[in-house]
Order: C-alpha cells, then structure tokens, then sequence
C-alpha cells in the first residue's frame, strides 16, 4: 500500500509570524482546554518518573517509564494539537490514544532516540539536524497508525527536505515566550541551589514546586506545537498560503 501523501516535496516560505497567526486563530476559543490537555501530557510523562527517580531512588524504573509510555503519550499529544488545529472535536482522552499502539509507538520513539544520539556523536549540531528531520514523525503516524516505522521516518525527512531552517527559526522565534514562561521555576531554583537543601524529601518538593511554577508552558507549548501543526498541514499540501513545489523522493 502506498502510504504517501504528496509526491512532491513542498518548501514551506511563509514567515513564522504567520504561522504563529495560524496558530492563534486554531487556539481561539480553545485556549484553557489545549493549556489543561498540556498539563495532563506534561504530568503523565514526567510525574510517575520523578516520583520514581526521587522518592524511590529507582533510576531504572524511571528510565524503563519513559521508554514505555514517551511515544504513545508523544502520539496522543499529536493527535489532540492536530484536532485543536483543524477545528476538530477535542478531548483529553486523545491523549492516551497512544497506548492503542503502544508497541509501535514505544519503536518509533527508540528509532527516533537512537538515530538522534548517534548522530549527536558526532557534534552538537548533526544532532539537532538529525532531530528537526525527524519531527514530523508523530504527527504522520497520528494519520496513518498503519504506516511501518521506517516508513515514518523517511516520510518526515522527506517533508523536512529544505524545510529544517524554517522549522528551526520557527521554533527560535519563540524563544522569548520560553523565557518569559522559564522565569518562576528558574528564579526558584535558583533559590533552592543557594539554600543548600538536598534531602531526598526535599528533593521531591522542589521537583513539584518547579512543576507547579512552570505554568506559563501550558500555554507556551500548544502555542508551538499548533504552530508547527500549521507547518506540518502546509507541508502536507492541506494549507497553502505561500509554498514552493519541488520535486523529492525518499530519503534511504
């Protein structure tokens, strides 16, 4: 069967402002549920591995957790910005929808993990390149579950054919926001460092308090990601407001 949705590559020129515009308008009127999705992704995967890790100073445990559950949480996350982006019904059970192909998930995030160290081994940079290549993963996956992994893979490095700078400067330009929405936990932890305080209770604590005061990602982190939802759609060839088509084939 053949999977592929376009059988030319699309560059994607349209400034970030834009796309952060699309973006806006998708999350107009479904800001406090895609803020309330956020903080339940954020808390499934990252609290039962702190738990873990500093409660019960279990580091394989909390290691074979995020193994488990990343990709299918990543899946369910994708589907439920995709669904806020094209004006879809939305519920925070999308997030888990993940865990319907949980073997398939869990290889696809080892894949993508795997390929992104060895490439980082060879600097920093090989490394991010080989991880914006690969970005379009979960979201392909999200419209075609029965598609094989590698499959994926090379479909996302297809799409981000001459793409990577734009995602890049994309994700760049919110590098503000991130600041400002770092700037609580940052200025806490800060605090905690200079007070000396490294009891294991104590040590949990500040993991839930630096939870607690990054809030400001719950509306950061759909604001990027329907952003790059909004890419991923024009590289689809679903929106086109300003594109380029070139012809590609599959990366090996």
């Amino acid at each position: 069967m053949n999977y592929y949705y376009a059988e030319s590559n699309i560059t994607v020129t349209i400034p970030s402002r834009d796309l952060r515009t699309l973006a806006r308008e998708s999350l107009a009127g479904k800001w406090k549920i895609a803020a309330v999705g956020t903080l339940v992704f954020m808390a499934v995967v990252s609290l039962p591995s702190m738990i873990l890790l500093t409660v019960l100073h279990n580091s394989f445990a909390a290691d074979l957790y995020t193994i488990l559950v990343t990709g299918a949480f990543s899946l369910g996350y994708s589907v439920f910005i995709l669904n806020i982006f094209r004006n879809k019904e939305v519920d925070y059970a999308q997030i888990f929808c993940g865990f319907e192909r949980i073997l398939k998930t869990m290889g696809l995030y080892l894949y993508i993990c795997l390929f992104v160290f060895l490439w980082s081994l060879l600097f920093v940079i090989p490394g991010i390149i080989a991880a914006i290549r690969y970005s379009q993963s979960f979201f392909i996956l999200a419209d075609y579950p029965d598609m094989p992994v590698p499959e994926i893979v090379n479909e996302s490095k297809r799409m981000m054919r001459n793409n990577k700078g734009k995602y890049f400067c994309l994700v760049l330009s919110f590098f503000g926001w991130m600041i400002l929405a770092s700037l609580p936990a940052s200025f806490f932890s800060t605090i905690f460092a200079e007070g000396g305080i490294y009891a294991a209770g104590s040590i949990f604590l500040f993991e839930i308090v630096y939870f607690v005061l990054s809030a400001g990602y719950l509306w950061v982190t759909p604001y990027v990601e329907c952003s790059l939802a909004a890419m991923y759609e024009i590289m689809r060839g679903n929106l086109r407001p300003g594109v380029i088509d070139t012809t590609a084939t599959i990366e090996e």
